[in-house]
């Protein structure tokens, strides 16, 4: 009976001291940390068409929402693009997230890229550019929510059609709908970006 009381209090000091263990969060580094970028509107990916090594990587590729897979293509990267803005880097491919179209000084274009509207594209990227089409800020909405901003037309990403799987990701004016918000999940751990 003594060894009975012994071992119960023993494994009472035990499930007290785990129970005690606080789970303190690893702050997240945007730059250090391999993301998949989430629609708050409906839980989907930002994704390219395509799986992982073979997913597309032809400039010009739009990017959509899709459900989850560990895909490369649907794993991104932050590049500090100077000052509060990013490259966007898909992980499968030497691209960076772009907007669709042609700067306004062609009469010929159907689509300027900083028109309310323009498609979400990849292009190839040799690790910097001139020009601000590629440069994206985040901006707090919520927290561990955000917008991306483009720094080239002011206007953010925007997920059509209720952010349901497959829709077009587009610039739009930034009015903080659920579809202009994303969230920033570590690949390895799962835990949102929330800084």
């Amino acid at each position: 009976m003594k060894r009975i009381i012994l071992a119960l209090a023993i494994f009472g000091i035990v499930s007290f001291g785990h129970a005690q263990k606080r789970i303190v969060k690893k702050k997240l580094s945007l730059t250090g940390t391999t993301f998949y970028i989430k629609s708050v509107a409906s839980g989907k990916f930002l994704d390219l068409p395509g799986y992982a090594a073979n997913a597309s990587k032809e400039n010009g590729t739009n990017v959509s929402l899709y459900r989850y897979d560990d895909g490369a293509d649907r794993k991104f990267k932050f590049q500090s693009a100077g000052g509060k803005f990013y490259y966007v880097l898909p992980q499968h491919c030497k691209s960076r997230l772009d907007v669709e179209g042609c700067f306004p000084d062609k009469w010929f274009c159907k689509t300027y890229k900083n028109k309310k509207g323009a498609p979400i594209q990849i292009w190839s990227f040799n690790g910097k550019s001139a020009h601000d089409v590629g440069k994206w800020k985040l901006e707090r909405v919520n927290k561990g929510q955000f917008m991306l901003v483009n720094k080239y037309s002011g206007k953010v990403i925007d997920a059509t059609s209720g952010a349901k799987e497959g829709c077009r990701l587009v610039i739009w004016d930034a009015h903080k709908g659920k579809n202009q918000l994303w969230e920033l999940i570590d690949v390895k751990t799962g835990q949102r970006y929330e800084q």
